[in-house]
């Protein structure tokens, strides 16, 4: 399963906009942000506890150095190791399992056992290993959220009010520099918090091309290029209808000079997926899909969910 920040940045990055690429760096930054404040935070709340408090004095440094890193590496190992532990649990158990399966074998092999003991010895190893591995995997989960929440409790004196005022600031730079991100009823389509992006709400303005590719800085539908809103551009039938629209309207454009259509950005991408035509409209795309269409149906923000991006 990716993680909801990654398929925030995906969802974004089909966005249509003016300042696309600054405003997707201020969503990346206010993401990150948190991962980094925490683990400081947490290293200067023990060295000032340790230092002044318990009266450890310098020898405080190198233990509120070792919190931090704690932190930093739990931090890390949830958001990214554990959730692929969790999605390869049963791999991971099997190649325990089969280790242990050899490990017997040889192992009551080279004792000369006797062919029952060998396969016995083998099929426990296997079962018990698996047993155990899974069961591991989720006590280790389980344990390295624990610490994750009890460390993030404990820096929150200080990260909560950092990340607060970094939020505020990303909020007004997305107001004042970056005006353009803003639905048509005049709400914020992102709105930052503690968490890095609190909400992520388009409403249901159509604003989203079918590949990131076809980004024009809020002028892809002038450009002929299709748009869709938040729910469409999951939808593989509509996006195959308006890109096969497109294309007749732009082979039926017959002021355009020849010059133009050849240059048009529908041409040098196959505006269902994104990937590069091998020599423009008639032709197919390097995966040998026809222009307009995708075999594979790979639109990228299938799985995005309906609802809005809380506390990522």
């Amino acid at each position: 399963m990716t993680s909801p920040s990654a398929r925030l940045i995906e969802c974004i990055s089909h966005v249509d906009l003016p300042h696309h690429d600054a405003v997707l760096a201020l969503v990346k930054r206010a993401i990150l942000l948190p991962k980094l404040i925490r683990p400081l935070a947490a290293a200067i709340l023990a060295y000032l506890l340790l230092a002044y408090v318990s009266g450890l004095g310098t020898k405080a440094l190198p233990i509120a150095a070792v919190v931090g890193a704690v932190m930093l590496l739990v931090t890390f190992l949830d958001n990214n190791v554990m959730r692929w532990a969790e999605r390869n649990s049963s791999r991971i158990a099997m190649v325990f399992a089969v280790l242990a399966l050899f490990f017997g074998l040889a192992g009551t092999l080279l004792t000369k056992k006797e062919p029952l003991i060998v396969l016995a010895a083998g099929a426990g190893g296997f079962f018990v290993t698996w047993i155990v591995v899974t069961i591991g995997l989720v006590f280790l989960t389980l344990l390295i959220r624990l610490i994750s929440f009890l460390l993030r409790a404990f820096a929150s004196p200080i990260a909560a009010p950092v990340l607060a005022i970094f939020a505020k600031i990303h909020n007004r730079l997305l107001r004042t520099k970056y005006k353009g991100w803003v639905t048509s009823q005049g709400t914020p389509i992102i709105e930052f918090g503690s968490e890095g992006v609190k909400n992520f709400a388009p409403g249901n303005d159509a604003i989203f091309v079918s590949s990131p590719r076809f980004r024009c800085g809020g002028a892809a539908m002038a450009a002929g290029i299709p748009l869709f809103t938040y729910h469409e551009v999951g939808n593989g039938a509509i996006i195959d209808q308006r890109v096969r629209a497109a294309y007749d309207a732009l082979r039926a454009t017959a002021s355009a000079s020849h010059d133009d259509i050849a240059n048009h950005p529908l041409m040098e991408f196959n505006p269902a997926n994104g990937l590069p035509m091998v020599a423009g409209i008639g032709s197919v795309d390097v995966m040998g899909n026809t222009f307009g269409t995708d075999s594979h149906q790979s639109y990228h923000t299938t799985d995005m969910g309906q609802d809005s991006f809380n506390n990522h």
